[in-house]
């Protein structure tokens, strides 16, 4: 298992670095391995949807993030995890994204 290092400390992944260090904003205002890993498969479901579409990943990392962090008080982990999850597979299996050839 890869580690990777952000300002709090190494961030377990199971993913290459690269991949990991798209995912480090998160890392750093929520401390939680549970929050990090349902952001972790977030991040990797975008990847592989939006996978042509650099912007819309970073868009939808970005302000997730930032949503979760702003949220961060009155919501608990397991709300946080359950919004990351449904955010997951709504991303993963109701976003179509089309490419013309």
């Amino acid at each position: 298992q890869a580690h990777v290092a952000t300002p709090d400390g190494p961030l377990p992944t199971r993913c290459c670095p690269r991949a990991a260090a798209r995912c480090r904003p998160m890392a750093a205002a929520i401390r939680s391995l549970r929050v990090a890993r349902a952001y972790r498969d977030l991040c990797r479901a975008a990847a592989e949807t939006f996978a042509a579409d650099r912007t819309a990943q970073r868009t939808l990392r970005s302000q997730t993030a930032s949503e979760l962090r702003r949220h961060r008080a009155t919501m608990s982990e397991e709300q946080m995890v359950q919004d990351l999850r449904t955010g997951t597979d709504f991303v993963r299996y109701e976003i179509v994204q089309a490419s013309y050839q």
